[in-house]
């Protein structure tokens, strides 16, 4: 039924789309801000990229291998160039991308992303040059809400952006950092500080819909769900009552060394710097409620290469489940780009907060910037798992005194606002992305192979995104 499906909603893409082939004019290309007149560009830095990317079925389990099969396929017929420019010492930064059927070029995919640190852009071929609006401090929420509706885990993509955890964490912090101002001569923070603190952190859990929003997105239906509600909402009382007994804070720095300290002179934080790098260790007691709280990073440099590993644990008992237990490390990861270097990054996520996620990449480097990465999937024994996933290609630096346009509030004009469009606007804005999306689908389609569109046409069609492009 599926084949079905598909096949007949590919002859209703070609209906709708041939004659539009035939009016066409000009080629395709990025479309920056119509008025020139009104563009800043300032120095900036970035690179140049061009890969490839193979994925390994054979190395998945059996229930993914069949589908994984259809997208490595896909994976394997693409080839994907552009460049990533960012401002020196500003936010505005900009990213060019053409995914391409090797072969079939006609059928390239060309995005345009660009912004800064609380708003971005993105135009597309696929969208007619049309430009949506994407507010970052936004973008959990509505991935969130996108994820109920296809099914799709976005907000997992969502919190891989760093701008999801500035936004999510921001006001907590700030308070943080207010309350260690307060110190005196001696390094001392009163113990009115100390339960102001607890007093801000007890609202932002109730009133930040910033941060309601992140833990809404990590926990909403895991089964650890009440367990991360309720240590989150434990949190204030925790610190002020468990850690400091409702006393004063000391903070202490000296040689390089930054620490904290309780009233009591145990100290439950420390950070080191050196010459060669940095070390953070937090020394939390148990908490009430059950959950241990354990939190390590340590980076080294040494000629041009940096090495590090981290540690961040929610650690439960016997009888209560681990909510996080995270360990990453690097090994031998230049600190310039381009270099000659064979790096390995690993990864082992467990709990149950996140899917589990276990896997090692290894890099290799050359001073002309070509690169391999290869991802392994990781064994018991510490030797190298099977080979799941290559990455190959050049990355070289963008020539020096390159421009890069700076973001202003006039790529707003005409710009559709993505997260908080109303069902009116969008239903008027539609229409105009319909026609250039089904044209440049099908374009792409043609250029990959049979058991790669079929693989992607079954997972449209089910995930009913088909249903949303034509209006039903």
């Amino acid at each position: 039924m599926k084949r079905l499906i598909s096949l007949a909603l590919t002859a209703c893409l070609l209906a709708a789309c041939v004659p539009a082939w035939a009016e066409e004019e000009g080629s395709m290309g990025f479309n920056p801000a119509a008025d020139e007149t009104k563009l800043t560009w300032t120095p900036g830095w970035g690179y140049d990229f061009d890969f490839t990317v193979k994925l390994h079925p054979e190395a998945l389990s059996p229930a993914l291998r069949e589908k994984a099969q259809g997208y490595a396929d896909l994976l394997g017929a693409l080839r994907f160039r552009g460049s990533y420019a960012k401002i020196y010492d500003g936010m505005s930064f900009e990213l060019k991308l053409y995914v391409t059927p090797v072969n079939y070029p006609d059928g390239t995919v060309e995005i345009w992303l660009r912004g800064a640190d609380d708003l971005m852009f993105v135009s597309s071929n696929l969208f007619g040059w049309k430009t949506l609006q994407l507010s970052n401090y936004s973008m959990l929420p509505f991935c969130f809400k996108m994820s109920e509706h296809l099914e799709i885990p976005l907000h997992y993509l969502a919190l891989l952006v760093p701008y999801t955890w500035e936004y999510g964490m921001k006001f907590p912090i700030q308070d943080w950092n207010y309350t260690l101002g307060r110190k005196d001569e001696n390094g001392v923070i009163s113990e009115t500080d100390t339960e102001q603190l607890r007093g801000y952190w007890t609202y932002r859990l109730t009133e930040d819909e910033a941060f309601k929003a992140m833990v809404n997105a990590l926990c909403q239906d895991r089964d650890v769900e009440d367990a991360f509600r309720g240590l989150v909402n434990a949190i204030p009382n925790y610190f002020y009552i468990e850690v400091l007994d409702q006393k004063t804070m000391r903070v202490l720095e000296e040689n390089g060394i930054f620490t904290l300290q309780t009233e009591a002179g145990e100290t439950f934080y420390t950070r080191t710097e050196t010459e060669h790098g940095s070390t953070e260790e937090l020394d939390l007691p148990r908490m009430e409620i059950g959950y241990l709280p354990v939190w390590s990073l340590e980076t080294y440099r040494e000629m041009g290469k940096v090495s590090g590993s981290l540690r961040a644990k929610i650690l439960g008992t016997d009888s209560l489940q681990d909510i996080l237990n995270l360990e990453a490390s690097i090994v031998a990861v230049p600190e310039k780009w381009p270099a000659d270097c064979y790096s390995l990054l690993s990864l082992n996520l467990t709990g149950g907060l996140f899917p589990n996620v276990g896997l090692s990449s290894y890099l290799e480097g050359q001073s002309n910037g070509h690169f391999r990465m290869v991802l392994r999937k990781p064994t018991v024994d510490g030797e190298p798992g099977a080979e799941f996933m290559t990455v190959e290609g050049d990355m070289l630096p963008l020539p020096e005194g390159t421009l890069v346009r700076e973001v202003t509030f006039e790529d707003m004009n005409g710009a559709l606002n993505l997260y908080i469009t109303n069902d009116a606007k969008i239903k008027e804005f539609l229409p105009d992305l319909v026609k250039p999306m089904l044209e440049g689908m099908l374009k792409f389609l043609i250029g990959i192979p049979t058991s790669a569109c079929q693989t992607i046409m079954d997972d449209l069609t089910d995930l009913g995104v088909f249903r949303v492009l034509t209006g039903e």
